[in-house]
This record gives C-alpha cells, sequence and structure tokens, in this order.
C-alpha cells in the first residue's frame, strides 16, 4: 500500500515538473524556433487597399494601391516570406529612413468596418525584421525576422508605381 503511494506520488511529480518546464521552454524558447507566417491563414480575405509610406528626416511619402490583381502579388510577396519570431527590435536612429505598411481587407462579418494589418518598424537599416499588428481576432502579433532574403520595398514600390501608369 505505502509502495502505491509512493510510486503514485513520484508520477504526479514528474507530471508537475513536466508541466511547468514545458510552460517556461515553450513560450520563451521552442515558440522562437518554429517559422511561421501568420498571413498564410487569411487565404479566404480579399485584399482590398494597400499603403506603404516611406519616413525621412524631412518628409512622408506614402503609395497607395486599388487594384486588385498588383494588390493580389503584393500580398502573394508578402504572405510567402519566410517568418520566425523574434524578440529582436530594430535599431532606430534619428536620421534613418524607416517604412510602414497597412494592408486593409474586405469586410468578413458586421464587427468591424474593415480588417488590417500593418506592417512597420521597417528600417532602412535592417530590412528583415518587421513587426505585425491586426485587429483580426487571434492574430499573432509581435515581431518577425525575415529568414531567407529582407524585405524588398523596392519591388512593391515598383508594382503600385506600375500599376498606376
Amino acid at each position: 500500500m505505502l509502495f502505491m503511494k509512493v510510486s503514485k506520488l513520484k508520477w504526479l511529480c514528474i507530471i508537475v515538473v513536466v508541466l511547468v518546464i514545458g510552460t517556461v521552454i515553450y513560450p520563451n524558447y521552442i515558440y522562437y524556433m518554429i517559422p511561421r507566417n501568420p498571413l498564410t491563414k487569411l487565404d479566404s480575405y480579399t485584399l482590398k487597399e494597400f499603403r506603404i509610406s516611406e519616413h525621412t528626416s524631412e518628409n512622408v511619402n506614402v503609395l497607395k494601391c486599388n487594384d486588385i490583381s498588383t494588390n493580389n502579388l503584393i500580398y502573394k510577396y508578402i504572405k510567402d516570406l519566410e517568418l520566425i519570431p523574434t524578440k529582436e527590435r530594430p535599431i532606430y536612429v534619428s536620421e534613418d529612413i524607416y517604412y510602414r505598411g497597412k494592408l486593409q481587407f474586405e469586410e468578413k462579418d458586421m464587427l468591424s468596418d474593415y480588417y488590417y494589418i500593418i506592417i512597420s518598424d521597417l528600417c532602412f537599416n535592417s530590412m528583415d525584421i518587421i513587426h505585425l499588428n491586426s485587429n483580426i481576432r487571434r492574430f499573432p502579433r509581435g515581431y518577425y525576422k525575415i529568414l531567407d532574403t529582407e524585405f524588398d520595398y523596392e519591388y512593391i514600390k515598383d508594382l503600385i508605381v506600375n500599376s498606376q501608369k
């Protein structure tokens, strides 16, 4: 009888230790090792408008696109980026150029006027770290590192300029 109580107590302690270690290790280490792009889950959404702004020390240049085919190309480019969550943040210098983009989707329900995703904290010196934020429920907000390349602002700028011709 005593052996059974000790055995159950031992297994209970092992389970508690595993759960505690799991709740500490996963969100702080393992989560940041798994590549994921949160935009891949948004295939059912239709991109209505895309804006990107270039902020310099003198002015702000805003490019806006309402063309559906161009928006789909931009969305496909951003969706195909290989992203991994990161704790890193870009370091800003006051003279730096930085970019901010907004993807606006058609409304899916009557709970909000529209859905959006904001891409921000793209610094000219570190185009491989972006911040994603959205009003979409359960969207994984945060900083992401681009693994395979850097964010190509010139490609997106060329797409928008060519669509306006």
